[in-house]
């Protein structure tokens, strides 16, 4: 699925700046969520050939969400809970789980930055 308000332009920029850090600088962080309900009810390609459909990316409820920062083969802060993620959650997850386990040099690469946030 590829969803209809992605803007390539911005994401090479974001690729840009990544490749001005080390793997080991950058702490991924990205949400991800659960919902038996939602599921593909058929799809048809060629022999071989990759389906590719777009979704709005709207909310579904209800779901299980996740948290998680990810750096050097390594998860940090996962954070599980029901419902959907907005700024508030993120930012409490950020301040109360993430903060503590970054080290000095370290930038946070997630979509919701823009586009990454250096940690000194």
């Amino acid at each position: 699925m590829l969803y209809q308000q992605r803007n390539e332009q911005k994401r090479q920029e974001f690729q840009d700046k990544l490749d001005t850090f080390d793997d080991g600088q950058i702490v991924w962080v990205d949400e991800c969520w659960l919902n038996r309900e939602l599921y593909r009810l058929y799809g048809r390609s060629q022999r071989g050939q990759r389906i590719v459909d777009e979704t709005s990316g709207d909310r579904i409820v209800p779901r299980i969400n996740m948290i998680v920062g990810y750096c050097e083969e390594h998860l940090l802060a996962l954070f599980r809970f029901n419902g959907h993620t907005d700024s508030v959650v993120f930012n409490l997850w950020v301040g109360k789980c993430l903060l503590s386990e970054l080290k000095s040099g370290q930038a946070i690469a997630s979509s919701y930055f823009s586009p990454l946030i250096p940690l000194i």
